[in-house]
């Protein structure tokens, strides 16, 4: 994942439940993402 799309993931989490994601997390997100987008 482009370390913009994480940005922008990040910015619409932030906003829409208050959860802060650190660049850490930026596997974690593209791993449940993946899951998602196979179902």
């Amino acid at each position: 994942m482009e370390s913009e799309i994480f940005a922008k993931f990040r910015s619409i989490i932030h906003r829409e439940a208050g959860i802060q994601l650190t660049d850490e997390k930026k596997m974690l997100l593209e791993n449940r993402l993946r899951k998602r987008l196979k179902a």
